[in-house]
Formats: structure tokens, sequence, C-alpha cells
């Protein structure tokens, strides 16, 4: 039965460990354009603790709710002299599984500094994103060559040191970073964020969205789900921050009228009433595996599903 919305907020789960390490997240684009760098590239990365989450309940995790470390130094010897680079994360986020895309907005395909996944509370998650307009939606690694699964949803605490400090467009130190990939600089007033998905199954796509919650003050996190939903069919829209709903389907055969749902959708009656103002809903009896059929010459009237 599909979990329409579920508050996860003290969800307690064991900790277990993990055997293979969480990669490191990527070196900025401007390293990589402009420092040229070489062999010399190192990364170090550790995990403290890592958590399965399974939002739509069917015993697997769509996410993983991780802490965790990276360490990344690159030298490079050309264009500035002897150039040195240093990013210290300290991360927890939930990283995406597998067979989970997350819904991010870009300007361009394979563009890598304008991902944003931050979705407002009642935008519709759609299935086939338009392309035309820019920005324009878009699922994971459909829209960008970069590595989406490295820093996950949630917060991260980033220190950097470069030598010469200050090249080429900014001072060394601390920063924070809290959403997606490359999310809003610290904004301490804004601890809450709404990020679509879409999972794999084995009909399709399933929508979803989560909720997280997260603190950014020293010491780090946590980072909390407070409410998710997926959407229990293939490839249908779900609104950011609303539970699924299912749709009345109405159409003609002969004389006669058929009104159905998906069966997936369980726990719902069909009600009609003659008019809306008054209504007067009564249940419809004869309802058999979400479908009915009606006379075309019955008096009009209006129906609802209703759970």
């Amino acid at each position: 039965m599909n979990k329409q919305l579920s508050i996860a907020a003290g969800l307690m789960l064991a900790l277990v460990s993990v055997a293979a390490e969480r990669p490191c997240a990527p070196l900025p684009s401007y390293i990589l354009v402009s420092w040229l760098v070489d062999p010399a590239t190192t990364c170090v990365a550790a995990n403290y603790w890592v958590q399965p989450v399974d939002l739509d309940g069917d015993g697997v995790a769509e996410f993983s709710h991780e802490r965790n470390r990276a360490e990344h130094h690159a030298i490079s010897l050309q264009g500035q002299g002897r150039a040195y680079y240093y990013q210290d994360d300290e991360i927890e986020a939930y990283y995406p599984e597998a067979h989970v895309q997350m819904y991010v907005r870009t300007w361009g395909p394979g563009n890598i500094s304008m991902l944003d996944p931050k979705l407002a509370v009642g935008q519709i998650i759609e299935p086939d994103p338009p392309a035309l307009a820019k920005p324009y939606w878009c699922w994971g690694g459909a829209c960008s060559t970069f590595a989406l699964e490295a820093l996950g949803v949630g917060i991260v605490m980033r220190t950097t040191d470069k030598s010469p400090c200050g090249w080429p467009n900014f001072d060394c130190g601390g920063t924070g970073l809290a959403g997606f990939l490359y999310p809003d600089d610290l904004v301490l007033l804004r601890q809450q964020g709404v990020f679509g998905f879409r999972l794999q199954g084995a009909d399709g796509w399933h929508l979803g969205w989560l909720k997280l919650s997260w603190q950014y003050e020293p010491p780090l996190g946590p980072v909390v789900l407070l409410a998710s939903a997926v959407h229990p069919e293939p490839d249908k829209p779900i609104t950011a921050g609303e539970p699924a709903r299912p749709e009345l389907a109405v159409w003609r055969e002969g004389e006669e009228i058929i009104l159905g749902w998906a069966t997936v959708w369980t726990g719902y009656r069909l009600e009609r009433s003659p008019a809306l103002r008054p209504p007067a809903w009564e249940a419809v009896p004869g309802v058999s595996s979400n479908a009915i059929r009606l006379p075309s010459n019955e008096a009009p009237a209006f129906f609802r599903l209703r759970r």
C-alpha cells in the first residue's frame, strides 16, 4: 500500500557501517578549467554512518542518509605557476540510490554551475519537463555531465585553502552550503527545502518529493526528513508538498458511462451528488475493482472520490 504522506521527524533506524566509501565532492569548475590540474590531484573520503531511507514502504531504500567527510587536494604546475588547492567537506545529506534521479533546474544541457533542485511548495513535478524555456527542469544526469550523487541533498561545511590565496576570484576560508550540488551559500533564514525525485520501478518512473530541515550552526546538522510522498502510478505528475491523489476517469461505451480509477488506490469510495449548492453526497453502490458502469440516460450528477 502506498504511503501517501510520511512524517519522519524523529525517525530512528539502526546506523550501519558501509564498505564502499562515498566519492569525494567534485572540484569547483574553475579549478578544473583554469588550473589544468595534473595527476597530483588526490581525494580522501570517509563515511561516519549510513542510514537507509525507504519512502514508499516497499522494503527498498530510495535514499541513503549519510554523514561523511572528504578531503580534496589539487596541484597545478601551469598557468599561475605552482598553485595549490585544498577542499575539506563535512557533509550530512540524503543521497539518491542508483534507481532514483533528482529533479533539478539548469540553464542548459551539460551545464555544471547552474544546477538548483529546490522546489516551491505547490510546484508541479512533471514526468517530461518542458525543455524550451531557460532555465528549465530536468532529471538528474539527463541534463548534466556532472556526478550529481557526490554532495547529495543536505548541508555542507566547506573549508578551502589556496595558494596563491584569493586566486582567481575569491578569498580563502570556510563557507556553508545548503541544498543539492551547488546550492545557496549559507542562508540561516532558510532551514527547510522541498526536493523532487523519480524512482524507477518495474512499471516505469514514479514521481515524488521529500521535505528536509537542517541546522547550520556548529556542530553541523542534523538533516531531518519532515515529510515525503511517492505517486503509486507511473509517469503521473505530483505536486510538491502535497500527497499524491487518484484521478477519476470518465468515458462512454455504447449506452453506458464508465467511471473508474487505478486499482493501486485503495481505501477510496465513489460518491455522487445531484448538485453542489447545496451538496448531498452519497455513496455509489455497485463499484467493483475501482470502476462502475452507469446508464447514460441517468440524471446528471457530480462525482467525487473520498477516502
